[in-house]
Order: C-alpha cells, then sequence, then structure tokens
C-alpha cells in the first residue's frame, strides 16, 4: 500500500509540475509574436515530417487515401485495403510508415500548443479574464488531443495490423472512432486559431475607429 501510494503522490506531483511549467509558459515568458514565429517554425517542423511520411504512405500503395482507410468502420472492406498490400508485398512499408507518423505527431502537438499561446497572448488585458479569455487558455491544452488522438489511432492500428487476415470489427470501429475524432479535433483547432485571430484583428480595428468617430 505504502509504494502505490508512494507512487501515485511521485505521478500527481510530476502532472502538477507540468501542469504549472504549461502555465508559465503560457501566461508569463515571451510575447505574442515570439510564440506566432514559433508557430510558424513548428508548421515548418510539421511540413518537413510530412515529407518522408507521405513518401512512406505511397510508397506501400494504401489502395485508398489515408483519410477514407482510417474512418472505414468496416471490417471487411479495411480488410480488402490491407490483402491488396499484402499482395502488392508492402505491408512492411504500411507498418513502417505508422511508426514514421509519430515524428509527425510530436511535431503537431509542438505546433498546436504554440498556436494555442500565440491566442491567448494576443488578448487584450480586458480578455484575459473573462470567459472568451479563459476559453482560449483552456484551448492551449484542448488543441494538441487532436495530433494525440492521432497517436491513440496508430496504437490501434498496430492491433489491427496483426490480426489482418480475421480484422476484429469492434476493433475496427474504435480504430475508424479515434480517426475521426482525430480530424474533428484538427478542423476545429484550425478554425478555432483562425476565428480567434479575426476576433483580436477586429477589436484593434474598433479601438482605432472609435476615437475618430467621437472626434468628428
Amino acid at each position: 500500500m505504502y509504494i502505490f501510494n508512494h507512487q501515485l503522490s511521485t505521478r500527481t506531483s510530476t502532472m502538477t509540475a507540468i501542469k504549472n511549467t504549461i502555465k508559465i509558459m503560457a501566461t508569463e515568458k515571451g510575447n505574442a509574436l515570439f510564440w506566432w514565429i514559433a508557430t510558424l517554425v513548428t508548421y515548418g517542423l510539421t511540413s518537413l515530417t510530412r515529407i518522408p511520411l507521405d513518401a512512406s504512405y505511397a510508397a506501400s500503395r494504401f489502395p485508398v487515401p489515408f483519410y477514407e482507410g482510417q474512418t472505414t468502420f468496416d471490417a471487411v472492406e479495411l480488410q480488402g485495403y490491407y490483402e491488396f498490400m499484402v499482395n502488392a508485398g508492402t505491408l512492411d512499408i504500411y507498418w513502417q510508415t505508422q511508426f514514421i507518423d509519430f515524428g509527425f505527431i510530436l511535431a503537431n502537438v509542438l505546433n498546436l500548443f504554440c498556436a494555442g499561446v500565440a491566442c491567448y497572448r494576443s488578448l487584450p488585458k480586458s480578455w484575459l479574464e473573462n470567459k472568451f479569455g479563459q476559453l482560449v487558455y483552456a484551448s492551449i491544452w484542448i488543441m494538441p488531443l487532436a495530433p494525440i488522438f492521432d497517436a491513440f489511432e496508430n496504437l490501434a492500428s498496430f492491433v489491427l495490423l496483426n490480426q489482418v487476415g480475421d480484422l476484429s470489427q469492434p476493433m475496427t470501429v474504435f480504430y475508424s472512432s479515434l480517426a475521426s475524432i482525430k480530424f474533428a479535433l484538427f478542423v476545429l483547432s484550425y478554425l478555432w486559431v483562425i476565428g480567434v485571430v479575426v476576433s483580436v484583428l477586429m477589436h484593434k480595428l474598433i479601438t482605432l475607429v472609435k476615437p475618430k468617430t467621437k472626434a468628428a
């Protein structure tokens, strides 16, 4: 019992330390310009990691676009895709593709984290404590969930790849569900960043125009 309580205490302390570190980075380190530059740099990193990923996926000769294969929800259909690669002798390359994808996933975690912090640090001071500001802060934690679900989806794919010839329908549904959540989170994250940027720019524009209106 002592060992269990000690391990639980250690994990809690580690999570608290991580949470506090992220909070300090989000609220104190750098400024908005720094974090937008970091967002661009990490986006460039995601583009670089995608080059070998796309090349490996193409070499695997997976017969449909990745998003179609990942969201099939049908074990029989997915089995057909795997059998196509088995017959083409490229299933091993598809295995490698899943491992290469982890580099892309890590780059996306960094990119979405930086984008979330950049959005938060761009807010007017009067917004920081209101509900919108709190939601923008929460997005720092929420947006990186997109690539994290991508990682879970990859782990599920390894299970399916070990079932080639007799795929489990429940496992296929679970795999496709993870992929669907991943895609939804990615889309929502990008739309959210655009929405925050537009809101901040509109606020700045209104602030600039208001004094002129009063003077008139």
